[in-house]
This record gives C-alpha cells, structure tokens and sequence, in this order.
C-alpha cells in the first residue's frame, strides 16, 4: 500500500491535532498505512460475513422446508 505526500501530510497534520505531537513522514507513512490495511481486512471480513451469512441462510432455509 502506498500513501501519497498529500495523504501523509493530511495524517501528520491530523496527528498533531489529536495527539499534540509532530511525526516524521516515516511514522506518518507506516500508521498510516497499518490505518488503512486496517479496515481493508475489516471489510472484507464483512463481505465474507455477508456471503457466508446468506448461504447459511439459505441453507437453514432449505432444512427447514
């Protein structure tokens, strides 16, 4: 995954607001990047959820018919 500058900056920038504290492009680059793998695997953990909910349903469904 890689970050554009102007997505780095934005992340220092917002860090600073939050935390008080100045990062360097590299911590900015990494947290920023570890974000964003973050909540790819979140969704596609809630797509596979989807997919495998909806075949259990349809699966209860047919044993109950």
């Amino acid at each position: 995954m890689s970050l554009s500058k102007e997505a780095i900056e934005e992340f220092k920038k917002i860090w600073k607001e939050d935390f008080g504290k100045e990062i360097s492009d590299q911590e900015a680059y990494e947290s920023g990047s570890n974000l964003v793998n973050f909540f790819k695997l979140l969704y596609e953990i809630d797509q596979r959820n989807k997919r495998d909910g909806t075949a259990s349903k349809q699966k209860r469904n047919n044993k109950s018919s």
